[in-house]
């Protein structure tokens, strides 16, 4: 067989049936293999498709002893296309090889798009399935890391449930598994006159390991390989409706554990820390109902917020002395509630319903105007000392609990802090909510930059940037003054 790594200037993939499709077709190099491959097409079957970058126009298989077989253009030619190489429709054979992999994982309703990220389509795959609420992204160009991180947040804000992958080309995969523990790899390989398809596990010692789709199975978490690491270790021998508690093992790994819905467990204390019943699932897994131990200094964690464990933390066996069946502790150092109430990483927790209002309201024209004296005079003093305060804290001020305030009326009383709106005047209510260094705005502060006037349409990140500006400048406006004074 003559050698064909010198040629490198024929188009060696087409697409069929139209210049839009996405049925790409490899023409195999060997003059024995095109016969193969021609067999049952015709030589106007093949067009230099749009989503390769092509013209559209159609080509014709060309058939050589002593060269690369390949595809050329009819002249006139007149087509700017970039990427003609073998592997130049791998983003097409991604794109067909996950959407007949979920066709056969049951879902039916599969959307496949090519984005053109500036350098022609095929710079990212992305195929949506479960009515668009969750998608496969596979990163085939390259990508900034803010841009990766402003899609992912994008994701995040739009409440899609997003599996990352990445192309052979995609330097971000050494992101992803800093941020997951691992990241899925797509390549493509040439067997059998086509592009096969392989899905590679990275780990963080860079290692990659392959395999093919067939091999993988979709969670609520994406694509599980069998080379992934971390899944929980579960009989699945056991009947559905089976108690898996007993069967629950996995490692705790700093930033890769969520949990949510935490209730204080009947024995309150033990050794030294409080326990709490909660809903946990880690990255990769599934979701179980397990006890945390917390240190007794640490704020209770809210039912109705998303927590992430960050310290070093350990699961520690248990005996349920009831029963005598083993259980599982998460003995866990710290956490930190993210902003949001929902993330893709951890798809299966849903925090607990918010309490529902109280009815009683704050009516009451003076008793209104009393609270928003009281809390004005507090959150200067509060700026004084270039410090936080939580709501609950605020309100304890007044001799009133929270409970007796709607979050509709804690909303308009923060407004009526800040009157009289004026330009350049800080938002003095920002030093309302969570007090930790890196605690996200609360959920009303979006509601109070809406009844100032502000620009309040934004994701998350930028709220949180938006809301530690505005502190900084409330610090600064009250030092100028009690300076002057």
């Amino acid at each position: 067989m003559p050698s064909y790594e010198d040629d490198t200037r024929k188009v060696q993939t087409a697409v069929t049936g139209r210049p839009g499709s996405d049925q790409p077709v490899f023409l195999p190099f060997d003059h024995d293999d095109f016969d193969g491959f021609m067999r049952g097409r015709s030589r106007d079957d093949f067009y230099c498709g749009i989503l390769l970058g092509g013209c559209g126009k159609q080509l014709t298989a060309k058939r050589y002893l002593h060269k690369k077989c390949h595809f050329a253009h009819r002249p006139p030619v007149h087509c700017r296309r970039t990427q003609t190489g073998e592997d130049s429709a791998d983003h097409l054979y991604i794109g067909q090889a996950l959407q007949r992999w979920l066709h056969r994982q049951g879902h039916e309703k599969v959307n496949v798009s090519y984005l053109d990220l500036g350098s022609g389509p095929g710079g990212a795959v992305e195929v949506r399935f479960g009515s668009g609420a969750r998608l496969v992204r596979v990163q085939m160009g390259r990508m900034s890391l803010n841009q990766w991180e402003a899609i992912r947040a994008q994701f995040v804000d739009e409440d899609v449930c997003a599996q990352w992958a990445y192309g052979p080309n995609s330097g971000l995969a050494h992101n992803g598994v800093q941020t997951e523990g691992h990241a899925i790899r797509f390549t493509c390989r040439t067997e059998g006159g086509t592009r096969k398809v392989y899905v590679g596990t990275q780990h963080p010692d860079h290692s990659v390991e392959l395999t093919t789709l067939d091999e993988c199975h979709l969670t609520d978490d994406g694509i599980i390989t069998p080379h992934m690491t971390g899944e929980p270790l579960i009989d699945i021998t056991t009947d559905a409706g089976a108690d898996t508690t007993a069967q629950l093992a996995f490692p705790i790994v700093p930033g890769r554990l969520a949990f949510t819905a935490s209730v204080p467990a009947e024995e309150q204390t033990v050794t030294g820390r409080r326990l709490y019943h909660a809903d946990v699932q880690p990255l990769g897994s599934v979701m179980t109902r397990i006890r945390i131990a917390l240190p007794l200094h640490a704020v209770p964690p809210s039912p109705h917020r998303l927590n992430v464990i960050e310290s070093t933390s350990h699961l520690i066996p248990q005996t349920d002395s009831s029963a005598a069946k083993p259980s599982w502790l998460i003995e866990a150092v710290g956490f930190s509630s993210l902003p949001v109430r929902s993330d893709p990483r951890w798809p299966a927790l849903r925090p607990a319903p918010e309490p529902p209002a109280p009815s009683v309201t704050v009516t009451g024209t003076h008793v209104r105007a009393a609270l928003v004296e009281r809390f004005r005079k507090e959150l200067e003093a509060v700026a004084l000392s270039h410090s936080l305060i939580d709501w609950e804290t605020l309100v304890g001020t007044t001799g009133m609990a929270p409970s007796d305030i709607t979050p509709a009326d804690r909303v308009r009383l923060l407004i009526e802090v800040d009157h009289p709106r004026a330009d350049g005047k800080p938002v003095l209510s920002s030093l309302v909510g969570p007090t930790g260094d890196d605690s996200g705005p609360p959920s009303f502060f979006t509601d109070i930059l809406r009844g100032l006037g502000r620009p309040h349409d934004l994701r998350p990140i930028e709220l949180g940037r938006l809301r530690k500006v505005e502190q900084a400048r409330v610090f600064a406006f009250y030092q100028e003054g009690d300076s002057r004074t």
